[in-house]
């Protein structure tokens, strides 16, 4: 019951973008989970200029191409606007310092987060130019600071200040705090394996990595 009102809030108000892990595995993907996403590839295609840099580095890296992947349930699949790619690798050294464009399944192709983001918000999906990728197709972030650069909220505190908002009082956080706002919810517990380490923070969260890709798309700062 919870899973089919998440995906009627998701289906309901903007676009929602949900993540996606291809993985190496020899595990067949259910084929109606890859109808599901020819479907929403159809219905909300990448944009073409988004598309050429992702085939550059497509035909570059290798490492990002995947023969399986751990998607959302159905229910969510269906009521997502689209879906972007989390499956990021290090450099060498074990150090997050790039960002990829994307990911290929089969015949698929998806955008890393990040850029499956910005194209659902994007006017103009041009500002990536080719030189500014690597040999392998990636892009050299520019990391804004340590871990709490982006301003986080715990997600009690959200659903506190909806249940007083619905009880006519002040909430903790006011909605103003998110408009006009892109917002990535992820996790930060250390067990849950979403750590990364980068220039500069020892443990980056997901999250804020994510952040990092999209502020560098829209401010054209790598």
């Amino acid at each position: 019951e919870d899973d089919q009102k998440f995906a009627e809030a998701i289906e309901s108000s903007f676009p929602v973008i949900m993540a996606v892990a291809p993985e190496i595995s020899s595990r067949v993907v259910p084929p109606e989970i890859l109808s599901s996403f020819h479907e929403n590839q159809t219905r909300y295609p990448i944009p073409s200029k988004l598309q050429q840099l992702l085939s550059v580095q497509l035909a570059r890296d290798s490492a990002s191409s995947f023969t399986g992947v751990v998607a959302p349930i159905s229910e969510i699949r269906k009521a997502s606007h689209s879906f972007g790619s989390v499956s990021t690798a290090p450099d060498s050294d074990g150090v997050f310092r790039h960002a990829g464009i994307g990911s290929r399944l089969g015949s698929l192709n998806f955008l890393s987060l990040p850029f499956a983001a910005y194209s659902a918000i994007a006017t103009d999906a041009s500002v990536i130019d080719q030189s500014l990728l690597d040999q392998e197709g990636r892009l050299a972030l520019r990391f804004l600071g340590a871990a709490g650069t982006f301003k986080r909220y715990p997600i009690s505190s959200i659903i506190k200040s909806f249940q007083l908002l619905e009880e006519g009082q002040d909430p903790f956080i006011k909605l103003e705090e998110f408009k006009d706002s892109v917002v990535f919810v992820g996790v930060e517990a250390p067990g849950l394996l979403d750590l990364r380490p980068t220039p500069l923070a020892e443990n980056l969260t997901g999250v804020e990595y994510n952040a990092t890709v999209l502020d560098n798309i829209q401010n054209q700062r790598f």
